[in-house]
């Protein structure tokens, strides 16, 4: 190595030159056997079974019932992330339920009409507590039964338009006067 000092630093000669590496082979990989099949870490999980309980009842569960019920646990405490994936699940039932209709369907039945029934939704939002049945003393808008949504919800709503349009005013009036104690629903800025 000649080191002259007359040389600015950079153009002397160096024990590892620039874009050239001072281990070329690199660390040398250690044999890992392989794994059986059946014996990867995620297989070991999803077979494993675990005991506890659920709701108050005694149960033993796999890794993939245990995170649905993760889930809807945390669904009933308000979760939206845990709500929509419970809403996903309902509509994926009831997605195979009609193609098991189709598929069960008689070959001299030529065509089956069916509408959906709103029913199903308003059961499954009761369940998450989005809605609830009008009380007593609140007027009807229309004479069939109505149910409201509550105020957390129509809240969570509309912070959750980021980006969309505005709901005008008179959209936003039916929707506070679809809404239990609409009065105490805070509008996000934008709204009046």
């Amino acid at each position: 190595m000649t080191d002259d000092p007359g040389k600015p630093r950079r153009m002397r000669d160096t024990r590892f030159p620039k874009g050239k590496s001072g281990n070329p082979a690199g660390r040398p990989k250690k044999n890992k056997p392989m794994p059986e099949e059946g014996e990867s870490p995620l297989s070991k999980l999803t077979s494993k079974v675990f005991e506890g309980t659920v709701f108050g009842v005694e149960l033993r569960l796999n890794a993939d019932e245990l995170q649905q019920v993760k889930i809807l646990e945390a669904a009933f405490r308000g979760q939206l992330k845990a709500i929509r994936q419970v809403l996903r699940w309902i509509e994926k039932r009831a997605q195979i339920r009609h193609q098991k209709q189709k598929n069960s369907a008689s070959a001299c039945v030529t065509g089956v009409f069916e509408t959906p029934d709103p029913r199903n939704a308003d059961d499954a939002l009761r369940l998450l507590d989005i809605i609830c049945e009008r009380q007593e003393g609140d007027e009807l808008i229309h004479e069939e039964p109505q149910v409201q949504m509550q105020a957390w919800a129509v809240e969570a709503a509309l912070r959750r338009r980021r980006g969309a349009n505005r709901i005008d005013s008179e959209r936003l009036k039916w929707l506070l006067a679809y809404t239990r104690d609409g009065s105490s629903v805070k509008l996000p800025r934008g709204y009046e």
